[in-house]
């Protein structure tokens, strides 16, 4: 009785330990689930555009910035090869050859074309990542400096325009000296 009496304290105290070890597991799976789902949603709903492509270059996933910033339903962009949507298609080649050469790109000017057309210049910043030696997929940031560069642009003209105009006044005052 003596020996049952133990064997069933000991049976006792290793099912409690279970239970405390099984209420364990069950709030750290909790708190990783819920740690996972902030995580999608930081991805997703980051201001910065967002993409990852496999190694057959065709877009696995895109997050929302990404989505708006090209006009595009996921549906018409997820899963089709990156280079529809690339401008330049030497760009966008020398980008995958130099991912699969395993090198990082920042500041990598390209120009993307919108659903309706348009196009965007943009940088990317983008590398691989690696299983066991092999590539799985790019890590791709986009940052669109359209607006930026329409700056640049205006600001370009209107450099050349007040050069122009301080040539032609100059040529004036030459002729004007002339006579």
């Amino acid at each position: 009785e003596c020996d049952q009496s133990r064997l069933l304290t000991a049976l006792q105290q290793k099912g409690a330990a279970w239970e405390v070890e099984v209420a364990r597991r069950r709030e750290l799976e909790r708190h990783l689930g819920q740690r996972d789902a902030e995580l999608a949603d930081f991805f997703e709903q980051a201001a910065e555009c967002l993409h990852q492509v496999g190694t057959d270059g065709i877009i696995i996933w895109a997050n929302s910035s990404e989505m708006r910033m090209l006009s595009y339903e996921p549906h018409e962009y997820i899963g089709r090869h990156i280079s529809a949507f690339h401008v330049d298609q030497d760009v966008i080649d020398d980008i995958l050859t130099r991912l699969l050469r395993g090198e990082q790109l920042y500041n990598y000017p390209a120009r993307l074309r919108c659903k309706d057309g348009s196009v965007r210049n943009v940088l990317i910043h983008s590398n691989v990542r690696w299983d066991e030696g092999r590539m799985s997929y790019t890590r791709c940031f986009t940052r669109d400096i359209t607006e930026q560069k329409a700056i640049e642009a205006e600001l370009d003209r209107r450099v050349a325009d007040r050069t122009q105009e301080l040539v032609d006044a100059q040529q004036k005052l030459r002729t004007l000296a002339a006579d």
